[in-house]
């Protein structure tokens, strides 16, 4: 009978995979440990299809968990929710994990937290403490954080407030973020994307992506077309657009895309572009643009200035490579052209830790002791 012990891993998107991919592997390949992935959420829609990436690499998948409709209400997300608890309680029941392995804030998260909470499985939470205010996601993130075991976060500064929301400080641990140990892998030519893509990348380049801001209900059409008119009248030559998630409303996004992409003289319409080629050309773009978290994380690992628009990342940390600007098609294209300026200060540092992200927490998986029971106190 193995010894080993079961790390339940849990990918709902391209971006949670993207960062947990060396996680996956240090588990996978670890002596001590038994890799029980779990595929659910937009890898299985078909309109994102993104478990072929999985797939590829070769990683064995112990269950597929389709929880979505297609549709992306606010209902649809209420109804995707409420499967992803029902199906991954139902997971548990059959091979129960030693641990379970959640990043970030989305819905499908906070209900496999849920579901571990109910089935007395701990949870080690990844990039915990951190704060976006115009994101549901932010109430989701904390209430994970309140579900969960052990909490590795990306930041100092996110470990103190994980501290601070009552959490022991022995099972709190700063590891850094995981986004660093993909870099040496994202290391496509401009050639090799030219080729990828099928286009070529005239500068200056700007990889788009927005995401709806699911605080502010009702908006995610006209910030698509400020987004868009922001662009149009800034000096960019090139747009690669990716497609955004399933949060509600997020259809309403593609679909405008789908009809405005082709109108800029050199863009393109990504549904997903992987993290390899994602990481690739946000190192070769004059600017990232949208209010995807990329931006203010990845963004100035790889020295490339971003244009963060709204409230959707509200509360991160900052580098001095990112500028803010609310959803008003003159100050887009303001910020995008100082973004893009050869003067921009392009070399900066970022707070995010250093590489070797994923041994550490792999370590940690494999070393801490697994809890008699989940009761814990409120550290003060």
């Amino acid at each position: 009978m193995s010894t080993k012990r079961k790390i339940m891993i849990v990918t709902g998107t391209r971006a949670d995979y993207g960062l947990l991919r060396n996680v996956i592997r240090e588990v996978h390949t670890h002596p001590s440990l038994e890799l029980k992935l779990v595929v659910t959420g937009t890898h299985l829609d078909p309109a994102h299809n993104t478990i072929k990436e999985i797939e590829a690499d070769g990683f064995p998948i112990a269950a597929k968990l389709a929880i979505l409709s297609g549709q992306t209400s606010a209902n649809d997300i209420a109804h995707a929710t409420a499967k992803s608890l029902t199906s991954i309680n139902e997971y548990i029941s059959t091979d129960r994990p030693d641990i379970a392995v959640l990043l970030g804030d989305r819905y499908e998260m906070f209900a496999a937290a849920t579901a571990c909470l109910i089935q007395h499985v701990p949870v080690a939470h990844i990039h915990g403490g951190e704060l976006t205010f115009g994101a549901i996601d932010d109430a989701f993130r904390h209430a994970m954080t309140k579900m969960s075991w052990w909490h590795l976060t990306s930041a100092e500064v996110y470990k103190n407030r994980v501290i601070k929301l009552g959490e022991d400080p022995s099972r709190v641990f700063n590891v850094g973020a995981p986004a660093l140990d993909a870099l040496d892998e994202s290391n496509m030519t401009r050639e090799e994307l030219e080729n990828d893509l099928g286009m070529k990348l005239i500068s200056p380049v700007l990889l788009v992506t927005l995401h709806p801001e699911t605080q502010s209900p009702g908006k995610a059409l006209e910030h698509t077309r400020i987004l868009c008119e922001g662009i149009i009248q800034s000096s960019a030559a090139t747009v690669i657009f990716t497609k955004a998630n399933a949060d509600a409303e997020g259809n309403e996004i593609n679909n405008y895309l789908d009809k405005a992409a082709p109108e800029f003289k050199n863009g393109k319409l990504v549904t997903s572009l992987g993290q390899k080629r994602y990481l690739s050309l946000l190192r070769v773009s004059d600017a990232g643009v949208g209010n995807s978290s990329s931006l203010v994380i990845e963004a100035p690992m790889v020295k490339t200035p971003s244009v963060n628009i709204g409230l959707r990342q509200e509360g991160r940390l900052r580098c001095s490579s990112i500028l803010d600007v609310p959803f008003e098609v003159s100050k887009i294209t303001e910020a995008i052209n100082k973004a893009v300026s050869p003067d921009f200060k392009k070399n900066v540092q970022h707070p995010f830790g250093e590489k070797g992200v994923a041994k550490r927490i792999t370590e940690i998986l494999a070393t801490a002791p697994i809890p008699k029971t989940l009761v814990k106190g409120f550290y003060e």
